[in-house]
């Protein structure tokens, strides 16, 4: 059985991703209340504007726990993408490409191949 090594800052990996999975939920309640709001209770446009505030924040939060973990094959940042294709070896990590991929991964199977180097890590 191959065995992949330990990533050394799991717990901020997976804290980073769990905001980006409560990012993408507050981004579907917040399109959810706003239908609701605009084409049939016109009360909940308050909670609309608390789920994009709580979508914001929880990006906010993404985008500094993604600058404080790098992986060490590389040095790079596994949850941010710039506009280079992903490495081939990450690409079979989840239906979903690049950094939303490692998101899933992490979140699903407890293990990534990280985006720019194809490393693969357990977390």
């Amino acid at each position: 059985m191959n065995t992949l090594p330990p990533y050394p800052q799991a717990r901020l990996l997976r804290a980073d991703a769990t905001s980006v999975v409560v990012t993408w939920s507050f981004m579907a309640l917040a399109a959810l209340l706003w239908w609701i709001s605009a084409f049939m209770l016109p009360v909940l446009e308050g909670a609309t504007r608390l789920a994009l505030w709580g979508m914001f924040l929880a990006g906010g939060v993404h985008v500094v726990l993604a600058l404080l973990h790098r992986c060490p094959g590389c040095g790079k940042h596994p949850t941010i993408q710039g506009f280079k294709a992903p490495h081939p070896a990450s690409l079979s990590q989840s239906r979903a490409a690049g950094w939303a991929g490692v998101v899933t991964s992490v979140v699903r199977r407890k293990r990534f191949a990280c985006i720019h180097c194809g490393a693969g890590y357990a977390v």
